[in-house]
């Protein structure tokens, strides 16, 4: 520790005391289109297009956030696994019809989201004590976007393993 850093009688001045919490985290004013969404509306997102669409938007939301590679990755893991299981639940419990596949689809969604959610957790607090409330950017496009694909690839996939 420096001199400076100390008073008179050897104690951390109060400037220097929160430097090793937060010297590595370097804040960046986001422009717009760069900016994260929030954590809840990516909720809406989840129950609407399922565990693919909540992965899709998380996975671009952890990039906005800065999050490094390994919990990018436990995003994608918990969206597939989270399909994985509609699709087995779906196969014990529907068969061959599709009619309860939406709610298999949108409770597994909102599951892949809690743990999804709890990924992103920390960087979205770190975000919102820089920028506040208003820093992030509107879900209303991309979160419409990612339930149409998401729910467009689970008819893709599913309705031929249904009709199986």
């Amino acid at each position: 520790m420096r001199q400076a850093d100390r008073g008179d009688d050897g104690a951390r001045s109060g400037s220097a005391l929160f430097e090793p919490s937060v010297q590595d985290h370097v804040a960046r004013d986001p422009a717009s289109g760069d900016r994260p969404w929030r954590l809840g509306s990516q909720g809406f997102v989840a129950v609407l297009g399922g565990p693919l669409a909540i992965a899709g938007i998380a996975w671009f939301n952890a990039q906005r956030l800065g999050l490094q590679r390994d919990a990018q990755t436990k995003i994608v893991v918990a969206g597939a696994v989270a399909f994985a299981v509609a699709i087995a639940i779906g196969a014990a419990v529907l068969g061959d019809r599709v009619a309860g596949w939406r709610l298999i689809s949108s409770l597994t969604g909102l599951a892949a989201y809690v743990v999804i959610a709890w990924v992103q957790r920390p960087a979205d607090r770190r975000f919102l004590m820089r920028h506040g409330d208003e820093g992030y950017e509107s879900l209303w496009g991309p979160g419409f976007a990612a339930v149409f694909a998401g729910r467009l690839v689970e008819i893709v996939v599913v309705l031929p393993l249904m009709a199986a």
